[in-house]
């Protein structure tokens, strides 16, 4: 990605926020790289190099920044099919992925090859895909030093080191500070939580998305209340499913969301927030947005799409949700929770007030083989309910097949007929209007893939 150093230049002047997290500046004066946001004064023209991620400004031997944090700055937009099959990667890698896995991994999860995808972080971030790795290892320690009380061996465990002996030595040489030293900067903390800030660009329809989201909370698994949204969550991570719960709250005076994560989430950090952030859609562009949307955004500006937690919980909600009315669809979900979800080791009153969460969404595993059609009765036609009770089977092993159907780099209509055959024919669908044209839930030329 080529940059235009006049342009950002301008942004960094007019502290433009449109522009964070789409490239960072380096100061060569001070050896500090920064968010084109941060609140300091502007350094010289002369001195200001510019870089499409913090990984290549680090590359180039820049600390970052302690007060504007680069570790907040919001995702990037997504552009041509190049840009985001490396950022499909950079995001896998934000949420822990490379944590179980290597680059061949990664590779295969996008569907390229492992040359291809070093071609594409090469020309997207200016950086290898190792590199980029260490920088967020060490941006999410950075993060956890900052806003925890974690203990240091719990902090290197969690941004993906092996040992707090490698972790040290990685942090003295990129950053020349060791773990106390930025522990000086460190809030108290909670004992049975942990609070982070996620940035956006604004603005935000925050009333709107927690309007949308309140309508379809399931008891037991969702709260809603006074602004703030809670659910729990179930994280797997090496083998070991993490399960806890996370709440969000609105805090437009710093541009951010306030994640609360319980304890339990401490050693899937990375995940959890890379839920959060799909959830939320936190890396939308709202300037380009809004101006596609033009007078429907007049009234409601920063409008975002709903985003999901877990790929299979979107998929059972959407089958459900087509059937019968989003009231009933809920009370269902509730049943499905208690006979088939994991519970929590506590009851969690995440918001005051509300009815505790008790339950994680069912996961595959633990998906009921033989769902009654009776759950789905009265709410709809008795034919129907037994179609939909039969596709809610067939979702596991569906599934497990899209997550190899679903390529980014795979045009809508393959993608069209191989789901076909992992679900079998369109007429055996629960309602007609999953039958439609796959053109009208595909927006672009190629397929999007799932965001489980």
């Amino acid at each position: 990605m080529e940059l235009d150093p006049d342009t950002c230049y301008k942004a960094v002047a007019s502290h433009d926020r449109r522009f964070d997290g789409r490239f960072f500046v380096g100061v060569s004066s001070t050896g500090i790289y920064c968010r084109p946001v941060c609140a300091v004064r502007t350094p010289k023209r002369e001195n200001c190099t510019f870089y499409e991620s913090a990984a290549a400004a680090e590359k180039h031997g820049f600390r970052p920044c302690l007060r504007c944090r680069p570790e907040l700055a919001p995702g990037h937009g997504l552009a041509d099919i190049s840009g985001r099959l490396a950022q499909a990667a950079a995001t896998l890698i934000d949420e822990g992925f490379m944590a179980d896995a290597g680059v061949a991994a990664l590779a295969g999860r996008i569907g390229v090859t492992e040359r291809h995808l070093h071609r594409l972080f090469t020309a997207q971030f200016g950086v290898s895909v190792l590199e980029y790795v260490q920088t967020q290892r060490l941006l999410l320690a950075k993060r956890l030093l900052t806003d925890t009380a974690l203990p240091v061996t719990e902090v290197a465990l969690a941004a993906g080191f092996g040992s707090v002996r490698r972790f040290n030595d990685v942090l003295r040489t990129r950053y020349g500070l060791t773990p106390m030293t930025m522990r000086k900067r460190a809030s108290e903390g909670i004992a049975d939580r942990l609070v982070f800030e996620l940035g956006y660009r604004p603005p935000l329809a925050w009333d709107a998305l927690l309007g949308f989201l309140a309508v379809r909370a399931v008891d037991g698994i969702e709260q809603v209340r006074d602004g703030a949204y809670a659910r729990t969550l179930a994280v797997e991570s090496g083998g070991t499913v993490h399960r806890g719960w996370v709440r969000l709250d609105h805090v437009p005076g710093r541009l951010v969301l306030r994640v609360t994560l319980s304890a339990s989430l401490a050693r899937v950090i990375p995940q959890s927030l890379g839920k959060v952030r799909r959830l939320c859609d936190l890396g939308c562009r709202p300037d380009i947005v809004d101006r596609h949307l033009g007078d429907l955004a007049t009234d409601v500006p920063g409008m975002r799409l709903p985003g999901s937690v877990d790929g299979f919980e979107i998929a059972v909600r959407a089958v459900i949700g087509q059937v019968i009315s989003v009231v009933q669809a809920r009370r269902v979900l509730a049943r499905l929770a208690q006979a088939a979800g994991d519970g929590l080791e506590a009851p969690a009153m995440a918001i005051v007030g509300c009815a505790p969460l008790q339950y994680c969404f069912p996961s595959l595993p633990r998906w009921p083989r033989c769902l009654p059609t009776p759950w789905l009765q009265p709410a709809c036609r008795q034919a129907r309910s037994a179609r939909c009770a039969r596709f809610l089977n067939a979702l596991p092993a569906a599934s497990c097949r899209w997550s190899r159907i679903c390529r980014l780099n795979r045009p809508w209509r393959r993608c069209a007929r191989s789901m076909a055959s992992a679900t079998g024919p369109r007429s055996t669908w629960p309602c007609a209007h999953w039958a439609g044209p796959m053109r009208s839930r595909v927006p672009t030329t190629h397929c999007v893939r799932c965001l489980a």
